[in-house]
């Protein structure tokens, strides 16, 4: 693969993460259908978006209203649970949000080998997803409207 810019990132204990980011544009042939559906806001469905727009895969990003989302699962077309963010690999659903952001991340060449380096890397996925979502974003969005 091909090296392009290097990427320095801070851990959530403040060490320093040095990766690579690896062009999968020489292997696109292999690469699989991609295709995420979830609403038209970042959410939890932004870092697999980003992993895959950092890494120039290609793939169709489907932005979906509520009404929409429950249309499709009344028709039994949102697998695993049906629920989004989901991602389709080639036909075959992901639905849980930390796994497609794995995911994404390791087909981008993201995401570490190191097993300390990729626990790292999980530090922020569970900060985002759980205290910053979880305890920021969430609470406001059950909070009747005005």
């Amino acid at each position: 693969q091909q090296l392009t810019p290097h990427v320095s990132t801070v851990g959530c204990d403040g060490s320093k993460l040095d990766t690579h980011i690896h062009a999968n544009r020489k292997n696109a042939n292999k690469m699989p259908q991609l295709k995420i559906t979830y609403f038209n806001i970042q959410g939890p469905a932004e870092p697999a978006r980003l992993a895959l727009t950092i890494g120039g895969i290609e793939f169709e990003d489907k932005r979906v209203t509520g009404d929409e989302m429950r249309a499709m699962r009344a028709a039994g077309k949102l697998l695993g649970g049906g629920q989004v963010p989901q991602l389709e690999i080639d036909g075959q659903v992901l639905s849980q949000s930390e796994a497609i952001a794995r995911y994404c991340a390791r087909i981008a060449g993201l995401y570490p080998d190191d097993p300390l380096k990729a626990a790292r890397v999980d530090e922020v996925i569970q900060l985002v997803n759980q205290d910053i979502r979880g305890r920021c974003i969430e609470p406001t969005m059950r909070e009747p409207d005005a």
